[in-house]
């Protein structure tokens, strides 16, 4: 967030007195990403590509418990096998990794494909201005475009466009601008991809 974080806001919440569950939903699938999550005040911790099944059931397991203390408690058997099966698309590594078949991953679900026909009709838009920032090697705007698609692609169940943000972050944040630029292209020809077989669908 511009002006706040999320750790810093649950952390502001639990001063002010709140003592509601919070579910961490983050695009980083590291143990120590989750440990800082519950540090901070977190009584559910999700990663991101997730599923309908994870995000229900992670709101479940917070529901019938009225305080900070009974939700700490929440068993964290859900968050080990979520883990498990996200491992994959959430530890993509360094270099461009992502190949077609995890790429052309769309959700099967009616309402995500809604959510992930918009996400691929906004990256086409931004698409401009990702190209004017690599050609400016401004490494900000980069870097947030990146982050964005990490975190949106994986909320909206495409795991390819989560896999291109976080090797498109890797390479920004190590000023590797010819892999930022085989990126682009790469996201470039996975949204138009995409974007064909949810028409496809939708005209199914």
């Amino acid at each position: 967030m511009p002006v706040l974080d999320g750790y810093s806001a649950v952390r502001m919440l639990r001063e002010q007195g709140a003592d509601l569950p919070i579910i961490a939903l983050t695009a980083d699938g590291m143990a120590e990403d989750e440990e800082r999550c519950r540090s901070a005040g977190c009584t559910g911790y999700l990663t991101k590509p997730i599923s309908m099944n994870a995000l229900l059931q992670g709101a479940f397991d917070q529901i019938d418990r009225p305080t900070l203390a009974a939700a700490v408690e929440t068993s964290t058997a859900v968050v080990s096998a979520r883990n498990s099966a996200s491992h994959a698309v959430t530890n993509t590594g360094n270099s461009v990794s992502s190949g077609t078949q995890q790429t052309d991953v769309i959700p099967d679900n009616p309402f995500l494909r809604e959510m992930a026909d918009l996400l691929l009709n906004k990256i086409e838009i931004v698409i401009p201005d990702v190209l004017q920032a690599l050609r400016d090697q401004d490494v900000s705007r980069l870097a947030d475009q990146a982050h964005w698609m990490k975190g949106t692609g994986g909320t909206v169940g495409l795991p390819g466009i989560t896999a291109i943000g976080t090797d498109l972050e890797h390479a920004v944040g190590a000023s590797d601008f010819a892999a930022a630029t085989a990126l682009i292209l790469q996201l470039q020809q996975t949204t138009e991809r995409l974007s064909h077989r949810m028409a496809e669908i939708s005209e199914g």
